[in-house]
């Protein structure tokens, strides 16, 4: 039931190769980060038209081609944000319309094309600046209490998803549930029990005990 571990590991992975390169890029030059981001990015989305099929892009060079094009690309956005070391105020406005933009786009491109729009991934560094640094209604709804916890629990929602819906198919298989609305309405129900279950029980302690650890250290 653990099966989405690989992505974990597939994204640990990612992270100790890409960020150690797009770190070395920025301490040679900044202005250098662009225009390797956009060449990746340019083939990332000529691959994207070329390989059809999902699986392509969840398993070896192509998917770390797609971390690499939007880990180094939203690195060079976010260097084009920052000025001085202070990260820009963006206008309620723009931040609201980027964030509706997103959404809309995801959901009208995964519709339209077999591949998902991995490329929007690169537009994600705008966004959270934009998210944090201004008052628009995108940040203040995102900053309610039921979005925050829904934050707080996505990573066990993502790992333990998979784990509910298992059992629901294997439920429905033999009968056990038959109507299609108990069988979404348990399903979505359960997932979120769990998830917020182990945030509390797992999580939050191994976080605690993690910073106090590190707090030893240093």
């Amino acid at each position: 039931w653990i099966y989405t571990s690989w992505s974990v590991s597939v994204e640990w992975w990612l992270y100790l190769i890409v960020f150690p390169i797009i770190c070395m890029i920025l301490q040679k030059s900044r202005r250098a980060l662009l225009p390797v981001a956009s060449i990746i990015l340019t083939f990332q989305l000529v691959t994207l038209h070329v390989f059809t099929d999902a699986e392509s892009w969840t398993v070896g060079w192509t998917a770390w081609l797609r971390g690499t094009g939007g880990f180094m690309t939203g690195a060079a956005l976010w260097s084009l944000q920052a000025r001085g070391g202070r990260i820009r105020n963006q206008p309620g406005l723009f931040t609201d319309l980027s964030f509706l933009l997103f959404i809309l786009l995801n959901a009208v491109l995964s519709f339209l094309f077999k591949q998902p729009p991995w490329w929007l991934i690169c537009f994600i560094p705008v966004i959270i600046n934009g998210l944090c640094t201004s008052r628009g209604w995108s940040s203040r709804f995102l900053k309610t209490p039921l979005m925050v916890w829904l934050g707080n629990i996505s990573f066990s929602l993502y790992l333990l998803h998979p784990l509910i819906l298992l059992l629901m198919k294997q439920a429905y298989a033999k009968g056990i549930i038959v109507d299609i609305r108990l069988y979404v309405l348990v399903s979505v129900a359960g997932t979120f029990l769990l998830a917020g279950t182990v945030y509390k029980l797992f999580e939050v302690p191994a976080r605690n005990i993690l910073r106090r650890r590190l707090s030893a250290i240093r």
